[in-house]
């Protein structure tokens, strides 16, 4: 999960700091590459929150 978030910044950091035209190129990167990232990241979170809760001994598992 941390990876995840550590690309995520990295890749917005890249895109908003190297990238000075607008093509479509960036646009492509922009929308595909941070909503894969984004999407990744909250995917791994919703089990370590769950984990973080501890609910009960079966979600434990």
């Amino acid at each position: 999960m941390g990876f995840d978030f550590v690309i995520l910044i990295f890749t917005i950091v890249a895109l908003y700091v190297k990238h000075r035209t607008c093509s479509d190129l960036w646009h492509l990167l922009f929308r595909d590459g941070l909503l894969y990232f984004v999407v990744t990241f909250l995917c791994n979170a919703l089990p370590a929150v769950f984990t973080v809760l501890n609910l009960n001994t079966i979600m434990n598992m």
